[in-house]
């Protein structure tokens, strides 16, 4: 009778130690495996949320900046705009170039003009290539360069050509030259685009009333 109670409490307890480790098993693989997977979760979820936020910092932080640096640039435009001289005023220019190649000693023989191709430039901004002809001595020719140099234009130097004459009976020969250079220009017009206002329309005219239904008195 002893050894079947006692049989029968190990049974219960190897029972319940069954029990006991599937309901172990059921908690972890069914509460707190999915917890531990949606914590994680969470956690990766608030680790890009943190630093999305220290980049949007950032980027705030650099705003004021980039906007201090385009103000900047525009006014550096602007005083690069007001410095050039219209393309009206073109002919100045060209009576101060026959004026420095005059003083340098060098004979102007002829000079042209045409349209230059300029890219990424602000509205407004017309490049115009011009081409010299000259005659003189190396010295000369070199003094040309340098009054062109100091006519405090915004200029590029795009081709020079230096050739000797048919004979060469001295040290110092009178030689021939091609210099071709791009002068900017300002065209305000150009700058600013044409707005074309139309007149208002005339109001349209009131209709004619009509008479009354019993005939007019």
């Amino acid at each position: 009778m002893f050894s079947k109670v006692k049989l029968k409490q190990r049974d219960v307890a190897l029972i319940v130690i069954v029990v006991t480790a599937l309901a172990a098993m059921g908690w972890y693989f069914g509460m707190y495996q999915p917890t531990l997977t949606t914590n994680q979760s969470l956690q990766d979820e608030l680790d890009i949320a943190q630093l999305e936020l220290v980049r949007t910092r950032a980027a705030a932080a650099s705003l004021g900046q980039l906007r201090e640096a385009v103000a900047q640039l525009e006014e550096q435009q602007a005083r690069f705009l007001r410095a050039l001289p219209e393309t009206a005023e073109f002919g100045r220019l060209l009576a101060d170039l026959r004026s420095s190649v005059l003083a340098s000693g060098a004979t102007l023989v002829s000079v042209s003009q045409s349209e230059a191709q300029g890219a990424s430039l602000p509205a407004g901004v017309r490049p115009i290539g011009v081409s010299l002809s000259l005659e003189g001595s190396f010295d000369a020719i070199y003094r040309v360069l340098q009054s062109i140099e100091r006519l405090e234009r915004f200029s590029t130097i795009n081709a020079l050509s230096i050739n000797l004459p048919g004979e060469v009976t001295s040290f110092d020969p009178q030689l021939s030259s091609q210099l071709g250079l791009t002068v900017y220009t300002f065209d305000p017009q150009a700058a600013t685009p044409a707005t074309t206002e139309t007149a208002p329309a005339a109001p349209a005219a009131p209709a004619t009333p009509e008479a009354p239904a019993g005939g007019t008195q």
